[in-house]
Order: structure tokens, then sequence, then C-alpha cells
């Protein structure tokens, strides 16, 4: 699916998302990698640690990045399965760090596809999948998880959303899967069925089929190179 006709139309989900003078991207995996010493429950707050230095060090307000990106920190979660061939962790969207109470945007006219609370740890938390249907283009979806669950509150499914409207907000650690706030932002052609949920990391056995069906988000906005 070309999205090249939508560059320059879509708004960011955050404000200042892609914008060179306020945002970085950072390689996370490549972090964990040169770091092999950090033992497994201390992963996710080195890597926190390492956004916050870097968002400082380029005096940036967000930190962005993990399209298809391998990340050796799920292991904090039984969600992820326990087997080697089928070990899921392969995250196929991006994440958008930022603090918790962060609008997120509509980035084009779309209407309430379905929402849901994935409860759990290393979930998704509140979780919103939004329906786009633009001229000459059939139907894609976006999805947005680790909100608030305020954001889950007043939605309806097939309401319709405007482009750059304010539609939920990150959540906190207690509420969005016990993470560090920050939104988990994907781009998705067929939805296969899922209702408030969608695979958001994979195994290393189902990378070719994913990548058909979860273009890289980067294709919908002007990504500063």
């Amino acid at each position: 699916m070309d999205f090249t006709n939508l560059k320059g139309i879509a708004v960011p989900p955050i404000a200042g998302l892609f914008d060179s003078k306020k945002s970085i991207q950072i390689d996370l995996e490549s972090f964990l990698s040169q770091n092999p010493e950090i033992p497994e429950d201390q992963k996710v707050n080195k890597a926190v640690a390492f956004i916050k230095n870097q968002k400082l060090l380029n005096d940036a307000e967000i930190a962005f990045g993990g399209y298809f990106e391998k990340r050796s920190w799920y292991q904090r979660s039984d969600l992820f399965g326990s087997k080697k061939d089928s070990f899921r962790n392969i995250h196929i969207g991006i994440d958008v760090w930022v603090d918790e109470g962060t609008e997120v945007f509509v980035p084009l006219d779309a209407v309430v596809h379905s929402f849901k609370n994935n409860k759990g740890k290393g979930n998704y938390g509140p979780t919103i999948i939004l329906k786009h249907q633009t001229e000459g283009q059939r139907a894609f979806y976006t999805l947005y998880g680790h909100l608030s669950k305020e954001s889950l509150k007043k939605l309806k499914v097939n309401q319709s959303l405007k482009k750059g409207e304010v539609f939920a907000h990150i959540g906190n650690k207690s509420e969005n899967g016990e993470w560090p706030p920050h939104l988990h932002f994907q781009l998705i052609t067929d939805l296969q069925a899922y209702e408030g949920d969608f695979p958001g990391v994979i195994s290393e056995n189902d990378v070719d089929f994913f990548k058909k069906i979860c273009p890289s988000p980067y294709d919908l906005f002007i990504f500063p190179k």
C-alpha cells in the first residue's frame, strides 16, 4: 500500500514528533547489545535512563524509534512466550517516549474501529485502533497503545474523529502495562479480525508476514533524514 500521497498531510500523533528541533531517533537494541552485563530485570530501567540522557544531550523533548527492532527485554513477561523458536522479541511499531498525560492526535480523519484495556505486565494497557479511509485508498488502521484509562471512557465504536483532534493521552506505569510512559504507534493494512488489540511484538519466524501488513509508520509523515 502506497502512502506517498499522504506525506505532509498526516498529522504526527504526538506534537513535535519528527521535528528535528524537538525530537531524536534512538536505537534501543544497539544500546542493550552494547551493555550485555545489564540484568534482565534492569533492562527497561537502564534503557529509559539511556533515553532520558539522549534527550538531555540533544536538547530534545521527544525520543522515538523501534520499527522492526529486535529487543532483548521482553523476558520480563510471560506474555511474549517461553519457547526459543517462537519467543516474541521483534517490535513492529514505533515507540514515542514522552511524559504521561501527553496529548495524542488523530493523524487523518478516522472512525474509531475498536478499543480495549489490554491488561497485564508487558501488555499495551488501554489501546485504541482507528480506521482511515482516504480517497483512492483502501482502508487502513493506526494503533495506539499504552494510553490512559481515561482515554477510553468517552469513546464509541464508529465514532468520527477529525484530523488533528486530541483523542487520547499517554498513560502512566500503573495503567499502561507496567511500562515507562510512551506511545506505541503502529500502521496496519490488514487487521486480521482483531479488535482493540493487535500484535506489536512478534517472533522472528513471522517477520516476512508482518512486514507486508505493518508498513513503516514513517511512510505517513515527512521524516527528516
